[in-house]
């Protein structure tokens, strides 16, 4: 009996090290095609994509991607020494990231000259939003490391989330324009898969932690653009603050 349940177990976390690996790569490989689409077309707008805040940005974004793409591969490997050394990285490239994204937010007025206050205010707004429900769950994954079940699925959702920016900018690779929608569908379909397997194996507590995150960036998306987008974004005093926080650079 004791070697089925180590057996059990085994087969357990090989589960988890291919499914983390594989979707750290289709997460790497979204963010390029994504990208590559994303820049052709707003280059396409005359917007400046060669600027240093879409640079920096771009790169700390891609070295978070890289870094998850290599963590897993490590795990998968069992380089959990490695594993742990590359992990000290993390902490500065996403405070980096964070900062670079602030820098984007509060340059928004740069970024896009021809938009009204108004689409300027529901931009930041949802951009905005978008930093404070993402960056926070990598964070607290990273603090949570010595808990294995929640911090892979903290750094996994955490990432995925991140990958949206790429996931979203997929359909303008085939000329078709970016929505929502699709990459809500996305995020459902590549996430179903672990949350049909916490349901059959982690124990119950953790079930409703899978559960929560699973529907977390449908939860998140529903809040931002029908929530927020009309009470808070649309607001007088939301156009203000966004006014007062934009600059031109």
């Amino acid at each position: 009996m004791p070697t089925t349940v180590v057996s059990n177990q085994d087969h357990h976390k090989r589960f988890e090290h291919y499914y983390f690996a594989a979707t750290a790569i289709l997460f790497l490989i979204c963010c390029i095609v994504g990208f590559s689409a994303g820049i052709r077309n707003k280059a396409s707008q005359g917007i400046n994509m060669a600027a240093s805040r879409y640079i920096l940005h771009g790169i700390f974004g891609f070295l978070w991607i890289l870094l998850y793409v290599i963590q897993t591969q490590l795990v998968f490997r069992k380089k959990i020494q490695w594993h742990t050394k590359a992990g000290k990285a993390a902490f500065a490239i996403l405070i980096l990231l964070t900062l670079s994204t602030l820098y984007l937010i509060i340059s928004a007025r740069t970024s896009h000259p021809e938009i009204p206050i108004e689409g300027l205010s529901f931009l930041v707004g949802i951009f905005g939003f978008s930093l404070l429900t993402v960056i926070p769950l990598l964070f607290i994954g990273i603090a949570m490391r010595k808990s294995p079940f929640h911090h892979k699925r903290l750094m996994f959702y955490g990432t995925l989330l991140l990958a949206n920016t790429g996931i979203d900018r997929i359909p303008l690779a085939f000329g078709i324009p970016d929505n929502p929608i699709f990459t809500i569908i996305v995020d459902l379909i590549i996430a179903l898969p672990l949350l049909i397997y916490d349901l059959r194996t982690a124990l119950k507590k953790d079930k409703r932690f899978s559960t929560l995150f699973y529907f977390y960036p449908l939860s998140m998306f529903i809040v931002n653009v029908f929530v927020f987008a009309p009470q808070i974004y649309a607001s007088k005093t939301w156009m203000k603050f966004v006014d007062w926080i934009s600059f031109s650079a």
